[in-house]
């Protein structure tokens, strides 16, 4: 089952209109661990949340938060 944070993740890149690649590129974490984190088979740790939100310009509480803000 997709974890919330998956779920977030997944939709602010894709609001966003970046690819798993380009997301890979701009925090420097491999494309495979975008998408594990994306698909809820890893959890990603606070330091890739961090880098996540930097590169989709968005606050970690939107990607961790089950509300909109």
């Amino acid at each position: 089952m997709e974890s919330l944070v998956a779920q977030k993740i997944r939709e602010a890149r894709l609001k966003r209109g970046v690819t798993q690649t380009e997301l890979s590129k701009r925090t420097d974490i491999h494309r495979n661990t975008i998408i594990n984190f994306e698909t809820g088979r890893r959890d990603p740790r606070v330091k890739d949340l961090r880098k996540i939100a930097k590169a989709l310009n968005v606050s970690v509480k939107e990607l961790i938060s089950d509300t909109e803000d």
